[in-house]
Parts: C-alpha cells; structure tokens; sequence
C-alpha cells in the first residue's frame, strides 16, 4: 500500500515534506535538461557471448544520460545544519543516468522521469559509490562527471509548470530562512516563516526550527 500511496500526488503537486527532502539532499537546484544520451554497455567479451547465445542484441544492458544545466543553487544540505561549515554550489552542469533495465518503482518510489529541454527543481543525492562504481564499469561512465539522483527518486525531480511553481516558491523561502550561517539568525528567520500565515510553510518551518533547536542543545 505504501508503494500506492506514493503516486497518490504528482511531484508538480507534492507540498510534503518539503523540510525532509531538502536536508536530505545535497543540493537543491533550479536546472534544465540540455541534453539526453543513449549509453550501452561497455563492449567486453562477456557481453559478445553473451549476445552470441542468445543471438539477440537487445541482451546488452543500455541507459540514459540526462545532462541538467543547473541555472541556481537554491539551497544546500549544510543550510539545515546548526553547525553550518562553507560549502560550494552545486556543479554547473550535473548528470542523471537512469538504466534501461531499472523497474519503474526503487526503493518503494517511482523512479525519475525527464524531458530534454524542460525545467525542473531537483532535490539531488548523489549516487552510493557502490552504485557508481558498478556503472561506471558497466556503461563506461566517465568518473570525473557528478552523478546524481532526485531524492526519494519521482519526488525529487519537480517540473517548473504549473504547480511546479508553487513547489518552488515555499522551498525557496524555506532555503532562504535557514541560509544564514548563524543558528541563531536561522531560527529567528524560520520563526517569522512560521509567523508568515502559510500553512504548509507554517510546518516545514517548526519541524526545521524543532531539529535545529536539537543539534543546537546537544
């Protein structure tokens, strides 16, 4: 049921939890896909054998690269921390690589979907070095790229349409309130963004107040 429920709200529509994604996140970021590649798998061997017994080229393992020029960092996972240290925006150009053979649903959560040419916010994470490693192996990735994924997958790439507007107005008043490198100046901001009448933002704000006001006392 839980799987169900996931699809129950359409990223462009998904006002929760807008708090957890962030902080989860390494960067969130406004960015357009400039470009779409076809990658297959890396020509070795086993994969000539393996092609070679079942007589059928489809047997070979392909994905797609999305390349994202990122147009503004709008907030980074050390914003949410009480102890903010320096950290950089995110790389100007980023990468998405979602495997033909991956299921629609990872991890209980639909996977990514992307359009060349669209805009997007991105709640990104990078790739688990297993997972990297494993690809950059398989697919021939290169390894100097940044490779990344939307947090909880679907839920992490937001189209800029419509309701997608709206998803980025509240985080990025969210963004701007814990930005500060104070934790003092984050929680008298994020106190005024619960003060501020907006429902949604009302709790995002006390929930990243509450943990903050946490790390703070230990």
């Amino acid at each position: 049921m839980a799987q169900i429920d996931t699809l129950m709200v359409e990223p462009e529509k998904d006002f929760r939890d807008l708090y957890k994604r962030a902080a989860a996140s390494q960067f969130v970021v406004v960015g357009t896909v400039v470009r779409m590649d076809g990658i297959g798998e890396r020509w070795t061997k086993e994969l000539d054998e393996r092609i070679m017994a079942a007589n059928d080229l489809s047997v070979a393992l392909a994905g797609t690269l999305y390349s994202v020029q990122v147009d503004n960092t709008v907030c980074r996972q050390g914003d949410f921390r009480a102890r903010s240290s320096a950290s950089s925006d995110a790389p100007k150009t980023t990468y998405i690589f979602l495997p033909k053979n991956e299921p629609a649903w990872v991890d209980g959560q639909m996977r990514e979907v992307l359009l060349p040419g669209e805009r997007y916010l991105l709640f990104l994470v990078p790739l688990e070095q297993k997972t990297l490693d494993r690809w950059i192996k398989t697919y021939d990735l290169d390894p100097h790229r940044p490779y990344f994924r939307g947090e909880q997958h679907a839920r992490g790439v937001v189209l800029l349409k419509a309701g997608g507007l709206g998803v980025l107005e509240k985080v990025t008043r969210l963004c701007d309130a814990v930005r500060p490198a104070e934790v003092i100046q984050k929680l008298v901001s994020l106190q005024k963004l619960e003060a501020a009448g907006d429902p949604i933002l009302e709790k995002e704000a006390r929930e990243a107040r509450e943990k903050l006001q946490s790390a703070k006392a230990n």
